[in-house]
Parts: structure tokens; C-alpha cells; sequence
């Protein structure tokens, strides 16, 4: 068994397990390194080649859109030249503390929102998340920077284990067909919610000059009609 794992919802994460368990891996900030240069380190560290890979386990998010439509390219790419199975995990799935009760899973969201797991998957506001979250009565589970965000003090440090749900979906043989990989987005692109605010501000002036306009033929006509 060796499993590659690509992980770009939030950086450029791959790592490789074998049979015996040991992990090779490569983490960096985005932008720091292309993912395939980082499959390429990573395959060369461990000594092997790609024909030689029995999955990859791909993380489809939630998070950064470009970085889930990169890993989920690579993904389907290496899957289709090479004939290797694939593995779809969530960010969530990843967590440690995923399945714990009064636990809520915050990932970061970028800008003022954040993935939030309690007893469901959502994207919200920080503030709606730090209601729910006091409302409930749980404990948070995220990392220091989302910590920050979210004036939060007192909480469990947010770690990951790909490899290890990596390696219980290899083992239960949960594959999914390659055509079927595709990321998990919550909400809308930045660029989708900048043209959708653009929209509302031209609909609002033009429905602005519409009034004023009839306001100013009703001003011609004394308000009259014919």
C-alpha cells in the first residue's frame, strides 16, 4: 500500500504512507511551490515512482477555491494516466476531534467567514459562528490564527491526520470513480460575491433613476392622467 495525499484547501500539503505506516511529506504556504513539484520531492524521497502508487486520496474542502480545483486537476490527471485509484476526503473528515461531541470544527473561510462543523457543515459569518457556538455550549476546535479571528482564548488546538482516514477508506476500499472528484464548496468564490454586490449596486441606482425619472414626468404633467 502507498497512498499519496494532496492537500491544498489551505497551503500545499503532500505526503505519501506506505504498508508500514511511515509518512513522507511536504507542507508549504500557497504559492510557495506548485503541488507537482511537491509530488515530485515527496515521490523521490520515498524512492518510488507513480506506477507503484496503489490510491491517492484527494482533500476536496471546503477551502481556497483555486487550491481545490489544483489538487482536484492533479488528482484526476495522475488518476487517468496512471490507472490509480482515488479517495475523496473532506477537510472535516481530516480533523482530528471530527466525530467528538461538544466539539465545533472552525476552519478558516478567508475574510470574515469561517467553515463551521457542529451539527452540521456551513459557511458563516464569524459572528453567527461565535453565536452558535456559545449558544450550544461547545468547545472550539481551530487553529491559532482562526482563534485570533474569533477572540477566542480558550480552545483545542485544530490538528490534521490525512494518512490516517486516508488509510481506513483504502482499507474499507471506499474509492470513488474519477469522474466523480470534484471539490466541496460552501460558498460563493470572492470573485462570485464581488460581481453579485456589483449587480445589487447597478440594480439599485437603476432602479433609483427609473423612480426619479417618474417623478419627474409626473412633475410635467401635474400628476394627471390621461
Amino acid at each position: 500500500m502507498k497512498i499519496l495525499c494532496l492537500d491544498c484547501s489551505a497551503g500545499n500539503y503532500v505526503s505519501l504512507i506506505d504498508e508500514n505506516g511511515f509518512i513522507f511529506r511536504e507542507n508549504h504556504e500557497p504559492k510557495s511551490d506548485s503541488v507537482l513539484a511537491l509530488v515530485s520531492e515527496v515521490l523521490n524521497e520515498a524512492k518510488i515512482n507513480l506506477d507503484e502508487l496503489s490510491a491517492i486520496a484527494n482533500v476536496i474542502g471546503p477551502g481556497s477555491f483555486t487550491g481545490l480545483r489544483v489538487s482536484a486537476t492533479l488528482t484526476k490527471g495522475l488518476s487517468i494516466a496512471k490507472d490509480i485509484k482515488v479517495i475523496a476526503i473532506t477537510s472535516f473528515e481530516a480533523c482530528e476531534y471530527n466525530n467528538d461531541e461538544g466539539k465545533a470544527i472552525i476552519l478558516d473561510g478567508f475574510g470574515d467567514f469561517v467553515y463551521l462543523k457542529t451539527d452540521d457543515v456551513k459557511c458563516v459569518t464569524i459572528s453567527d459562528a461565535q453565536a452558535e457556538i456559545k449558544a450550544k455550549n461547545l468547545e472550539p476546535v481551530c487553529s491559532d490564527k482562526v482563534a485570533a479571528k474569533m477572540g477566542y482564548s480558550n480552545f483545542l488546538t485544530l490538528s490534521f491526520n490525512r494518512e490516517k482516514v486516508a488509510s481506513k477508506k483504502f482499507a474499507k476500499r471506499e474509492f470513488i470513480f474519477v469522474d466523480d472528484l470534484e471539490p466541496l464548496y460552501l460558498r460563493a468564490s470572492q470573485a462570485e460575491i464581488e460581481r453579485e454586490k456589483k449587480l445589487n449596486i447597478l440594480n439599485n441606482n437603476t432602479a433609483e433613476e427609473e423612480k426619479q425619472q417618474a417623478k419627474t414626468r409626473g412633475a410635467r404633467t401635474g400628476g394627471r392622467k390621461n
